[in-house]
């Protein structure tokens, strides 16, 4: 599983939008965000998420805090770096996007 898309407190992200106003389908062809440190398989091509965190969105912080917090996912540090471990999936691919977004799971 991937993170793809989000809606937060109604607010839809990861939606791409033609000129038209129809979805994306073939996001491939769209330019990824960089994000320094992410993991190897992440993409996410809205930028509109990002603004929110920047502008400190209180509805967008309180939604990747319990992402980064409700969860199965065990954490370790190795060579200064944090590992995630997880049963779940899903559970790794949430807790995944949440540290790419700037919200850290550590214990």
């Amino acid at each position: 599983m991937t993170f793809n898309k989000c809606s937060v407190r109604g607010k839809l992200y990861g939606y791409m939008m033609d000129e038209a106003g129809n979805e994306v389908q073939d996001i491939e062809k769209l330019n990824a965000i960089d994000f320094q440190g992410k993991d190897s398989d992440f993409e996410w091509y809205d930028k509109k998420l990002l603004d929110a965190i920047e502008q400190n969105d209180n509805d967008v912080h309180k939604f990747f805090t319990l992402l980064s917090l409700c969860h199965t996912v065990m954490s370790e540090e190795k060579n200064g770096e944090i590992i995630y471990q997880a049963q779940s999936p899903d559970d790794h691919a949430l807790v995944s996007a949440s540290r790419t977004f700037g919200f850290t799971f550590i214990v």
